[in-house]
């Protein structure tokens, strides 16, 4: 706390320390980061699993979370990229032994709330309490999970739908040690029961993008850009701007913008880069076509992540750092009918995935 000598004005702050190590924790839980059959398998089994959902879902069943609360709300303001109004934890919990926590949500969930989703448990049954639940706006008041616990056949699951792979979130880190901590106790024992139906839908099978090789296209190049190519050289951290990309073609009724970490332009290497990035696309109104995007695995870092074009998500997977491995979203009359189009992409391997090219074409 903080007081002007022999006045009345004082302000205090509360600070978390988290240590820089742990333990490792106990090798008979699965962490996995998708409910493939391995984990359904492990879990009929009797094992024991943390499933980190921040990239499940669909926009029927889950939605972000944001740690700023929505504005007024969803009927009168709609729009606002967010539905929540907070938290309510059950800050008693044995999950959060190692993690203290009021029962709403103090400055140190800031940076775990980040690329966070909630789950939508509606059918689940009315005394079921999620251990972190986010408070819906009142005019929907659905029941949403962002930590949840069940049983599935003899086995026990524990789902966060904070990313806990965050390397950027100290915060994250330690939360993630007091959640397999609270595994590894006898006081981890769900009471309700989920079968794989009710699993495999409320987290879907996310399938891979289709990677193709450039080679040449048939359509018509509505927009052509090298990302980050006419920034300033030996730069990796500069904000981006519409001036850094070197645009080799682009027609009028197309327009584009980047919300990205930063662009890089260093070691013969260019583009756009971040953990989680977004970029937005004006284009004509109901066009058949493609949507090209180059991705460049810099330093060979082992870059993965999820990306999400129009809705639809898919898997990037290990790419090259020299030739990168190019990306192909199909644009159906459906996702361009409002002039618009959008690719969503978040890294879940490796630090910051990075776009170096990308490509809009119309079916001749």
């Amino acid at each position: 706390s903080v007081q002007i000598e022999n006045t009345r004005f004082r302000n205090e702050w509360s600070i978390w320390v988290y240590p820089p190590k742990y333990p490792r924790p106990a090798s008979d839980i699965l962490y996995v980061s998708e409910l493939n059959d391995t984990t359904l398998n492990v879990l009929q089994s009797g094992g024991k699993v943390l499933l980190v959902a921040n990239n499940l879902g669909t926009d029927t069943n889950s939605v972000p979370f944001d740690f700023y609360p929505l504005y007024w709300s969803l009927t009168f303001f709609p729009g606002q990229g967010k539905t929540n109004l907070g938290l309510f934890l059950n800050e008693d919990h044995a999950a959060f032994r190692h993690f203290p926590t009021e029962e709403y949500s103090d400055w140190q969930w800031e940076s775990i709330c980040k690329n966070s989703r909630a789950f939508v448990l509606n059918d689940m049954p009315s005394a079921y309490r999620p251990i972190v639940q986010a408070i819906d706006d009142f005019h929907r008041n659905n029941k949403e999970g962002l930590i949840f616990e069940c049983k599935v056949g003899s086995g026990k699951l524990l789902i966060s739908g904070f990313d806990l792979n965050n390397p950027m979130s100290p915060a994250a880190k330690q939360l993630k040690y007091s959640l397999l901590d609270y595994m590894n106790s006898p006081e981890f024992n769900p009471i309700y029961d989920l079968d794989k139906k009710y699993l495999r839908k409320l987290f879907p099978i996310i399938p891979s993008a289709i990677g193709i090789s450039k080679g040449k296209t048939n359509g018509i190049i509505m927009l052509d850009v090298n990302a980050g190519n006419l920034a300033e050289e030996g730069k990796d951290d500069e904000l981006w701007s519409l001036s850094h990309d070197r645009i080799n073609v682009q027609i009028s009724e197309v327009a584009y913008d980047v919300k990205a970490a930063g662009v890089i332009h260093k070691d013969g290497i260019s583009g756009w880069q971040g953990n989680n990035m977004t970029i937005n696309l004006n284009c004509p109104k109901g066009f058949l076509g493609d949507f090209y995007v180059l991705f460049q695995d810099w330093g060979s870092e082992g870059r993965e992540g999820i990306l999400q074009f129009e809705g639809r998500k898919v898997k990037l997977g290990p790419h090259s750092e020299v030739d990168g491995q190019w990306i192909k979203f199909h644009v159906m009359r459906e996702d361009s009918n409002d002039g618009k189009l959008q690719l969503k992409v978040n890294a879940t391997k490796g630090d910051r995935l990075i776009i170096t090219e990308l490509r809009l074409e119309k079916e001749e």
